[in-house]
């Protein structure tokens, strides 16, 4: 049986599970499709930063944290509610991998520094010009015993195995692996059966999913806002914003401000509005706060500029030997 009542496009109902009755409904749907599209985009900047510089410093981890438990969060109460867009449970899957892509890159950027930073102080100790005089510095006499073979510590046994290129250092070759993405539902299946395979969720939901689901998306939305809070506490203490992929947050307004608007245009009451509060807060509440990110790594990389060209020998520095006349 359809899921849709009489009057549904056909095409948005076999092709995409959704119910879409009038233009308002499709040019909701284009609206949440588009906003798939801007985040199917809109990390890879920062992803392509990370590995090109190395490091991950530039992000704060609570703001990797939060910005993941807010996206399982979303996921949670999205299944729970049951009743929610099909795109917007698409949205929610796809956040939740590319989460696990930055925070994997983090995880192993960070290890990789420590690593630097213990090699270069293991190199900057002070090392005897002089072998101290009871050391042999000859062959041992024939009458002698020979000592038994040098066996490396387990440390250095593992330092071995990465310049053989058989350690974690091989990996960073590999680059990051994929993650599994979810199937597409089968063309012409049935509402949430088709879409989200979760047997104990077919069919009505209680009224106690419902109320949980709505509390977890509230709870999502509270970890959306606190990550973005993190990130621009963390460039305020740096002063500094090198390393952040502002276009990443850039895409995150566009894709946001689509999201929501998807929503608004699919919903006809009051009803409708408040059952998508939790999720409305989550897009459109971050957005004023991308757009603090956005505008702090903007004017700290003018300053920096600025500073740059006050240098001595930048070209830009003005001259105090140099008099008006020679001018």
């Amino acid at each position: 049986m359809s899921p849709c009542a009489h009057g549904a496009y056909e095409f948005f109902e076999v092709y995409f599970n959704d119910c879409v009755y009038n233009a308002r409904d499709a040019v909701g749907f284009a609206a949440g499709v588009l906003s798939i599209g801007a985040w199917l985009v809109a990390q890879m900047p920062q992803i392509v930063s990370n590995c090109r510089n190395r490091s991950a410093d530039a992000l704060s981890a609570w703001f990797l944290a939060e910005w993941l438990l807010g996206d399982t969060c979303n996921l949670i109460g999205l299944l729970l509610v049951g009743d929610q867009l099909p795109t917007m449970t698409y949205t929610a899957m796809y956040f939740i991998c590319m989460d696990t892509v930055l925070i994997m890159q983090y995880i192993y950027y960070g290890t990789l520094q420590r690593r630097r930073e213990r090699a270069r102080s293991l190199c900057a100790r002070p090392r005897p010009h002089h072998a101290p005089p009871h050391h042999r510095l000859h062959a041992p006499a024939p009458h002698t015993h020979a000592l038994p073979p040098y066996r490396p510590l387990p440390s250095e046994a593992s330092g071995n195995l990465e310049e053989r290129g058989g350690s974690p250092s091989s990996a960073r070759e590999a680059g990051v692996p994929r993650l599994p993405w979810a199937a597409p539902p089968p063309k012409g299946g049935g509402g949430g059966e088709a879409l989200l395979r979760w047997p104990f969720l077919v069919g009505a939901h209680p009224e106690w999913a419902r109320v949980a689901g709505m509390a977890v998306g509230w709870v999502s939305s509270a970890f959306y806002v606190g990550s973005r809070v993190s990130q621009i506490v963390k460039n305020a203490q740096r002063r500094s914003a090198e390393g952040l992929a502002l276009s990443m947050f850039a895409a995150a307004i566009c894709a946001n401000c689509l999201y929501g608007a998807g929503i608004l245009l699919r919903s006809y009451s009051a009803a409708e509005l408040l059952g998508s509060a939790p999720w409305l807060l989550g897009s459109l509440g971050t957005v004023a706060l991308d757009m603090v990110i956005f505008v702090q790594g903007t004017h700290y990389a003018r300053k920096k500029c600025l500073a740059l060209q006050q240098l001595p020998g930048s070209g830009f520095a003005a001259d105090p030997a140099r008099s008006p006349a020679q001018a």
